[in-house]
């Protein structure tokens, strides 16, 4: 049964063995209403269980599995989470878009180290001018020779 394509009743009874349970694999976004009788849902990773009698709802909430258990013969209409919730993951990336964010990093890697070197060397040649007319000297530094 093919509970994603629309809602569907399900009947839970003891006629028969396995006919007691069923199981939502991933639970997250679906919802059940009680309809007739009761049944016990209990989920994986969740510390809490519920029990829905006839008129009663609720959405589950952990990705992982969930079983829905019938105290005796029970009704419950079993709603598909929309669409959209759910999504695949990972998501798939193409190669093309692998390559691209790689060289889009090296680019952005590069240009930092530049600044980061560009920076390191105007402090340094700003510390040794700061030395050198502390002790008396004078820079000679290409840039402030004169013409020879």
């Amino acid at each position: 049964m093919d509970l994603r394509a629309t809602p569907n009743l399900v009947h839970l009874s003891d006629a028969g063995p396995g006919q007691r349970l069923l199981h939502l694999t991933p639970a997250a976004g679906y919802r059940l209403v009680a309809v007739s009788g009761e049944v016990w849902i209990t989920q994986a990773g969740q510390i809490a269980d519920y029990v829905l009698r006839a008129g009663e709802a609720l959405t589950l909430d952990s990705p992982g599995t969930a079983i829905v258990t019938s105290f005796g013969p029970a009704d419950i209409e079993v709603i598909a989470p929309p669409a959209a919730a759910s999504l695949e993951w990972p998501p798939a990336v193409s190669a093309e878009v692998v390559e691209q964010a790689q060289r889009r990093a090296h680019q952005l890697r590069a240009q930092v180290v530049h600044e980061m070197f560009v920076a390191a060397a105007a402090r340094i040649r700003g510390l040794i001018r700061g030395a050198l007319s502390r002790i008396g000297m004078r820079s000679t530094a290409r840039h402030e020779r004169g013409p020879a």
